[in-house]
């Protein structure tokens, strides 16, 4: 399938990938509303606490769900499975730190 999700909602990320198979109209909130799919993974470079560039394992993902804009006059929500990491010398997690900035711009109406 092509990138019609990717155009459809303006995403530049290269590191979120759609599930194009799994699109799912169910009710919200009391609302029928549209659910897409994706998931957010990469390989950092470094920890952004400690900046320890050895030892950073995958440690599992994390579900979120963003509101996005009306389509079709139906309420839809982005469905984001994010890849957590773990260093295992300072055995603190670390997440992606520009997950909340894009949490915050698919919100915004165009």
């Amino acid at each position: 399938m092509s990138n019609i999700t990717e155009i459809l909602l303006q995403l530049k990320d290269k590191n979120i990938t759609f599930d194009h198979e799994n699109i799912s109209e169910c009710d919200i909130r009391h609302k029928k509303s549209l659910v897409l799919y994706g998931k957010l993974t990469y390989t950092p470079d470094c920890c952004p606490n400690c900046h320890a560039t050895n030892g950073i394992v995958k440690n599992g993902t994390r579900q979120s769900q963003l509101s996005l804009c009306q389509i079709s006059g139906l309420n839809a929500y982005l469905s984001l499975t994010k890849q957590r990491f773990i260093v295992n010398p300072v055995n603190h997690h670390l997440q992606r730190k520009h997950l909340l900035w894009i949490s915050i711009v698919l919100s915004q109406t165009v």
